[in-house]
């Protein structure tokens, strides 16, 4: 007798699936974030193995732990409350094979509302991955907790202290921890700790990954010395200048290396250095505030496309309407809009 509504249902909810893609799809700030293009670096081969190793991204694999997260996927399936988590960690693992391997529309559509970047959903793994691998770990304790129960039952050190151990439910569980330790090598802490010194060392002293260098930080706090709060620097944030907000409680005009959709800062970003000679600068400038002009050194990531959305925000020199405040003859400068001045 419920035939008929599992029809509507069965009809109902991929109508509603669509409707709500579309909705979504259509928010201009979606579509902005799903411009994004991070291109596909390996094959679909590669990436299936590496979701199954948990080395995404080119990392070390960690087999010990891709294993208990497969043994905690069958386990979960054998569980009508949990069935639905491997199949929440299998839609994960397939967006990021779809846009590690692929330049598809398809990629596009699907994976990004994460900027297409793998990265990302890399990062939702574990969600659902730690929760598999739990789930396995905790059934092969019960499962030798078991198995040693039922051995040393009846046994003549059954009621010593060998067997109350083996019977403790606290014994196999410590005992599997150890394991796991031991051949993963410390939970794989070496390979972490490598990782982290990668991201946040390596890359740190390297010009093409390191947004702000340390002469760059000596100069922004001389900006915060001398341009007053509340008013607005403008910036071009590849420059590493978009950190200065938060350096130096001095507001930029670009805090985000993607350029605000706005169409007054669009025309700034393009067209600033023409303040002595286009009132419409001066004009916009004055309303959002801004009163100065930093310029740092453009290293980082200098062949990224959108390092040209700023060309109204380069070193003025000696243009006119613009004085410099400080100069420190390494291509860090700082200029005061003086076109723009209210007395002008």
């Amino acid at each position: 007798k419920h035939t008929p509504r599992a029809v509507v249902a069965i009809i109902a909810y991929p109508v509603v699936l669509v409707g709500l893609y579309k909705l979504v799809d259509s928010v201009p700030q979606i579509r902005t974030v799903k411009a994004f293009d991070w291109p596909a670096f390996q094959g679909r081969r590669d990436a299936i193995i590496d979701v199954a190793t948990n080395a995404t991204n080119l990392r070390v694999p960690q087999y010990v732990l891709g294993g208990l997260i497969v043994v905690g996927a069958v386990i979960a399936l054998l569980r009508p409350g949990l069935r639905w988590l491997p199949f929440a960690h299998l839609v994960t693992a397939f967006l990021f094979v779809l846009d590690a391997s692929q330049d598809t529309p398809l990629s596009t559509q699907l994976t990004g509302f994460w900027y297409n970047d793998s990265q990302r959903l890399a990062a939702m793994l574990p969600i659902t991955g730690v929760i598999l691998a739990a789930l396995a770990v905790t059934a092969i304790a019960d499962w030798l907790f078991a198995m040693s129960s039922n051995w040393v039952s009846g046994r003549r050190f059954g009621d010593g202290w060998l067997g109350r151990a083996l019977k403790s439910p606290v014994t196999m569980p410590a005992v599997l921890l150890v394991v796991l330790v031991a051949v993963t090598g410390g939970m794989y802490q070496g390979h972490n700790a490598d990782e982290i010194h990668v991201r946040y060392v390596d890359d740190a002293l390297s010009p093409n990954t390191s947004l702000v260098d340390p002469a760059e930080r000596a100069f922004f706090a001389k900006v915060g010395q001398v341009v007053p709060a509340g008013s607005v620097i403008a910036n071009d944030p590849w420059d590493g200048s978009a950190l200065l907000w938060t350096l130096t409680d001095r507001k930029v005009l670009f805090p985000h290396l993607a350029v605000s959709d706005t169409a007054t800062l669009d025309y700034l970003a393009r067209h600033l250095d023409d303040a002595a000679t286009d009132p419409r600068v001066c004009r916009l400038a004055s309303q959002a505030n801004v009163r100065y002009l930093v310029v740092a050194h453009d290293q980082f990531w200098t062949t990224d496309p959108r390092q040209a959305n700023y060309p109204g925000l380069r070193d003025p020199g000696n243009r006119a309407g613009f004085t410099k405040l400080i100069d420190d003859n390494d291509g860090l400068r700082l200029y005061r809009i003086s076109a723009c001045d209210r007395s002008g």
